[in-house]
């Protein structure tokens, strides 16, 4: 291919997979997140529609291992009921 401008093809998924149990709630450190996306290097060449396929995964899995590095869970804490008289 003679452009370093291909077109990148990503599925967003809307199933619960990757979301952690109903007992357990997360926070995200963006700042976290960010700096481990800034530092992804996916290659430099994409020659052919092999090399494009591979670094479209391992961009999906890298963006995986930062939202795991980024995140803590807690404990969900059940709020108890106000009843008003």
């Amino acid at each position: 291919m003679d452009t370093q401008h291909l077109p990148i093809l990503v599925t967003v998924g809307t199933g619960t997979s990757n979301s952690p149990q109903a007992t357990l709630r997360q926070r995200v450190e963006w700042e976290n997140f960010q700096m481990f996306l800034e530092a992804l290097y996916l290659g430099s060449s994409f020659e052919t529609v092999a090399d494009m396929e591979a670094s479209a995964n391992l961009l999906v899995d890298r963006i995986k291992v930062a939202q795991a590095r980024a995140t803590t869970l807690f404990p969900h804490r059940h709020l108890a009921a106000v009843t008003c008289p």
